[in-house]
């Protein structure tokens, strides 16, 4: 394809649009490199195959100059599409492996860039001595002039190109897509724990559909089917032999319609059977066979499975299961070691009081000797974790009165809570904690993102529907003037009743695959996970003293010292023995013993999980570790002041 100038302004999140302007950039960078005219002819030719997966693309870069075409290829792949972030982010790997990213509002003046820019290295200067990537100008000016003499280290050589650049304004504009700056990260020594995760998984869907469609046999020779998923499975493979049957018998009758010899196609009725099976239609590869007599075919197996969808579901959860014990044992000390550095990187974080808030795979850095990548994962010991771009990050442990900034709002979905879309003051006012609900952000996140690195599922798929439309009622209550705090109190309720429904299922699901994972505690999380467990238990039981000592319907001293020693399941029992009422006295003693009898279940539940956390010493499943860390967001999340 040939490349006019004149391209869309960006904006809005379109990754077709924004990655032609990419490309253009890029030329730009190009011509100045071979000292081309600006003016130069140029082409950009996509091919057809990258080695590095679907979602990338290569393309052979071509400008012609003093009267000959000179050629280059770059890759180019969207990054963080499901991000919640407003901005866009490419990866480029032009000479070296970067980041592009296009900030949703453009930026037009120099000193705001930079701004952004130094804003983003105060949170790399608390994390230090921790790998870190974030947007930087020498990471694209170091291409287009060299300073002479002695090399210097990155952040000394970042200066003097910021320096060089308010010099010399023409260069400015190769900092920029369609007038506006741009970021620029260099990820040269470094990889992505997103796309260590791809790789760990990526084999999955492909590994289903052939183990279905390339053991063939094995449906219609029922004995076979014993044999390769165990004699238990016995009575599977049988009713799998009678769908097949009648599956066979219809499309026979279909073919003979269609004036087609059953018979030559009998080794391809199989094939259509398994395909869908596999949840793949058939497709028309014969012939004789139209396309719209495989569609009939298509439509016959979902005839034949319809009444026996049970059957089909748990055959292909028997393949699955199958293919899991196969080949897990190869990644689960990859998995373990994971785990583990997830949360050293997450207690590094709590001990510099710096709150990521789009903590997921995409933005975490894995550092490593690459000659031995990607065997260093088996051992945690090997290498660390980093992070990518902060820019939602927020520090929020202020030494004296100073004040928590307000951190750029929002997140990715499927790692983030309804409190990333609200103003510090907002939740200041709802849950009177604010540094606690920041950093609890990043703890969702993690139990997230550790669900995602053992089973390449995500765990709260559906629950992650729900904050496009908090966003909707926030925007709707901003234009009406109504109250936000109210939005965030009526709007957080459905979300964690969603959060907690879908995890316990979903960990229920997996609970043989989870607790087959024993993960090493790093000694930095074992003490940040006791001091949350502390701090809350103190929390709690303050809450609880303040609950009896504050109500006006229990006042004798008597009464207030029982309600203090009991457990929750006697608060259930004087609930049960009140009378039901309407009268203003007793909807309030009802009202107060609600309240009491969650804060006495919390507690009771958190004492439970410190003594099993105390007696699990150096490791921990990864089922004890969800429920231990789901338990600490959910609580303090869900229950407003």
């Amino acid at each position: 394809m040939i490349e006019k100038k004149g391209p869309p302004t960006i904006s809005s999140k379109d990754y077709s649009k924004n990655r032609a302007a990419v490309l253009r950039y890029f030329i730009k960078l190009f011509k100045h490199q071979i000292n081309a005219s600006s003016q130069a002819p140029f082409e950009v030719k996509r091919l057809e195959v990258s080695a590095l997966g679907a979602k990338f693309a290569t393309f052979e870069l071509r400008i012609e100059h003093n009267g000959e075409w000179i050629s280059r290829r770059m890759t180019i792949a969207p990054l963080g599409e499901e991000s919640g972030s407003k901005s866009i982010c490419f990866y480029v790997i032009y000479d070296d492996h970067l980041v592009v990213k296009i900030p949703p509002s453009p930026i037009t003046d120099l000193n705001r860039y930079l701004d952004s820019i130094y804003a983003d290295q105060r949170i790399v200067f608390r994390l230090e001595p921790r790998a870190c990537v974030v947007p930087g100008v020498s990471v694209i000016l170091k291409r287009i002039y060299s300073f002479p003499g002695d090399r210097v280290n990155t952040e000394k050589m970042e200066g003097k190109y910021i320096s060089w650049l308010k010099k010399n304004i023409e260069f400015q504009e190769f900092l920029k897509i369609d007038d506006s700056f741009v970021f620029f990260m260099d990820l040269s020594r470094f990889g992505i724990l997103g796309d260590v995760l791809n790789k760990l998984h990526e084999g999955d869907e492909s590994r289903f559909f052939e183990e279905i469609t390339e053991n063939k046999g094995i449906i219609t020779g029922y004995h076979f089917f014993e044999g390769r998923y165990g004699h238990a499975k016995g009575s599977l493979g049988f009713d799998l032999n009678k769908l097949y049957s009648a599956f066979e018998t219809s499309v026979q009758e279909a073919l003979s319609r269609n004036k087609i010899q059953p018979s030559t196609l009998q080794y391809k009725i199989e094939d259509w059977f398994l395909w869908n099976l596999a949840g793949k239609k058939a497709e028309a590869s014969e012939k004789h066979v139209s396309p719209e007599i495989v569609e009939e075919i298509n439509g016959i197996f979902h005839v034949v499975t319809s009444e026996r969808e049970e059957t089909v579901a748990a055959y292909r959860a028997t393949v699955k299961e199958y293919l899991h014990k196969k080949y897990f044992a190869k990644s689960k000390s990859r998995i373990e070691g994971i785990i583990t550095n997830i949360l050293d990187l997450l207690a590094w974080l709590r001990d510099k009081g710096v709150a990521m808030r789009d903590f997921k795979p995409d933005n975490i850095l894995v550092t490593g000797d690459p000659e031995k990548n990607p065997n260093f994962l088996s051992s945690p010991d090997q290498y660390q974790l980093g992070l990518i771009d902060v820019e939602t990050a927020v520090i929020y442990k202020i030494q004296g009165d100073g004040k928590i900034e307000q951190p750029q709002l929002g997140g990715t979905p499927f790692f983030a809570t309804p409190s990333q879309l609200f103003q510090n003051a907002v939740l200041q006012e709802v849950y009177k904690d604010l540094p606690t609900i920041l950093y609890l952000q990043d703890w969702y996140a993690t139990v997230a993102m550790i669900y995602l690195v053992v089973t390449g599922e995500r765990l709260f798929e559906k629950t992650a529907m729900k904050l496009p439309g908090i966003i909707r009622i926030i925007e709707k209550t901003r234009l009406e003037k109504g109250s936000i705090p109210d939005v965030l109190k009526k709007t957080n309720t459905a979300f964690w009743q969603s959060a907690a429904s879908e995890f316990q299922a979903n960990i229920k699901n997996k609970e043989a695959l989870l607790k087959t994972i024993q993960v090493s505690m790093p000694e930095a999380a074992k003490k940040m996970f006791l001091q949350n467990m502390q701090d809350r238990r103190l929390m709690l039981l303050e809450m609880i003293k303040d609950q009896i000592l504050g109500q006006s319907v229990f006042e004798s001293e008597k009464n207030r010292e029982q309600l203090l020693k009991a457990s929750a399941k006697q608060i259930i029992g004087f609930r049960r023995k009140m009378d039901d009422s309407e009268n203003p006295g007793q909807v309030k003693k009802n009202a107060c013993l609600k309240k009491l009898e969650s804060f006495k279940i919390e507690l009771e539940e958190l004492d439970e999980i410190m003594q099993s956390f105390v007696k699990t010493k150096d490791t921990a499943t990864v089922y004890s570790l969800l429920v231990w860390m789901f338990q600490a967001v959910f609580h303090p999340m869900q229950i407003v002041q």
